[in-house]
């Protein structure tokens, strides 16, 4: 019987158990920087992602997503979002730090790419949500290049 209960590991992939800790930090920045880059493209779905007890910190009852983003407090609401997004970037750099660079150079771009999208959204202070923060051509191959994409 060749069956086996499960699919084959690919090979040449992050084995460290940090990796683990990787993906998990790493991906929830991502999302974070996400949430904080498309507030209006989301609200003109009718979507917010903007967490509740954030939104309640800084006295925003409602949740009509168009509401929320007219509210002066928005600001102070994505702040305190992308503080938490900066501490998990920063964990997953510890983490990162502990893995083989290798396996890992996709994730070190991508670590990269959305960092620089929150530091500009910071810079910002999301004055301006028609804008949608970007990065030029120039700088995604100077990142593909820098860690070693292509």
């Amino acid at each position: 019987d060749h069956r086996t209960s499960g699919p084959e590991p690919e090979s040449g992939g992050a084995t460290e158990p940090e990796a683990r800790d990787v993906a998990e930090h790493l991906g929830l920045a991502l999302q974070l920087t996400n949430i904080l880059r498309d507030p209006k493209e989301d609200a003109l779905r009718g979507r917010l992602y903007l967490p509740a007890e954030l939104l309640d910190k800084h006295g925003i009852a409602t949740r009509d997503p168009t509401a929320v983003l007219a509210h002066p407090n928005l600001p102070k609401v994505c702040a305190d979002l992308a503080e938490i997004a900066e501490a998990r970037f920063g964990r997953a750099d510890e983490a990162l730090a502990r893995c083989a660079p290798g396996p890992m150079k996709p994730a070190r771009a991508m670590r990269e790419v959305y960092r620089r999208y929150l530091s500009k959204l910071i810079a910002n202070g999301w004055r301006d949500l028609d804008h949608r923060v970007s990065l030029s051509k120039l700088e995604k191959i100077w990142i593909g290049l820098r860690y070693g994409l292509f």
